[in-house]
């Protein structure tokens, strides 16, 4: 029922109708300050009502990293990036009452697995959502492979209280078969669907994108005319994504596929000690 659910709420995103869907049960659920913006900036200006949840403060816990970006510190450019989310957000509608940073590190998700499937659980019950927009499982970040991990595990422990979630999964970034920068799905599937961005929704979403100063060469890097979604897969947290070709692995972060598979096998049996199954 859950997928379908999802389908439905893409189907009307698609209408050529462009009155404001109702969302107040839907939240988009994401890594750092930006992922909301490049994956779903103009389906949360197409809706009414829906929430914002990014796990990390977008700041590595390095000085070396924020010197790079610009800032003395990395509370400065938690602070900067934290900034630039609200002035995304007021562009899109997104009010600050339906904005909320767990204040994770970057490059930190995947050493909170447990805890941020929990917290995510507690956000979606106290706040009533019902369908979340979130990361495919593709191998790109680390922080969105973990968020993709732990929306999956909320929607578990939210059905053990009686409670649905639909899941939609977007992509932000992998590595395509030729060793390539990719921003599509790994697997072009029937039920995706591509939204083409035009217009004024086009120019307010290339205004969201530049509200993301500290960030203007990664976002280059994205077509800020198309979002793809479709209803979540049943991905497999016990193999790696996209076949094992990880984005991070190319980058100094020090997470490999081997770190992560561990942080995945602690999390699922953490969560199963407190009656989660993944069956």
């Amino acid at each position: 029922m859950s997928a379908e659910v999802a389908s439905m709420f893409l189907q009307a995103l698609l209408s050529p109708q462009k009155q404001p869907i109702a969302a107040n049960a839907l939240a988009v659920v994401v890594a750092h300050p930006d992922d909301e913006t490049i994956g779903a900036g103009a389906l949360l200006m197409r809706t009414s009502g829906a929430q914002v949840i990014v796990a990390t403060d977008g700041a590595p816990r390095s000085p070396e990293v924020a010197r790079e970006h610009g800032f003395a510190t990395f509370e400065d450019y938690a602070a900067a990036r934290r900034r630039e989310l609200q002035g995304a957000m007021a562009i899109a509608g997104v009010p600050p009452e339906r904005q909320i940073m767990l204040g994770f590190a970057d490059q930190g998700g995947p050493f909170a697995l447990a805890q941020l499937s929990a917290m995510l659980a507690g956000a979606f019950i106290a706040r009533d959502i019902t369908m979340v927009v979130t990361h495919a499982y593709e191998g790109g970040h680390p922080d969105h492979d973990a968020v993709a991990f732990a929306v999956q595990a909320a929607k578990r422990l939210l059905k053990m209280r009686g409670r649905d979630l639909s899941v939609i999964e977007m992509p932000l970034y992998r590595l395509d078969d030729a060793d390539a920068f990719s921003t599509s799905f790994a697997v072009a599937t029937p039920e995706a669907i591509d939204y083409a961005i035009a217009g004024s929704e086009l120019e307010r979403k290339k205004a969201m994108i530049a509200a993301h100063a500290s960030q203007r060469q990664m976002l280059s890097l994205f077509d800020p005319a198309r979002e793809q979604f479709r209803p979540a897969h049943q991905h497999d947290f016990t193999a790696l994504p996209n076949g094992g070709r990880l984005l991070y692995e190319r980058m100094p972060w020090g997470i490999e596929s081997a770190i992560f598979r561990r942080q995945i096998g602690e999390a699922m049996a953490a969560l199963a000690r407190e009656g989660l199954r993944w069956d």
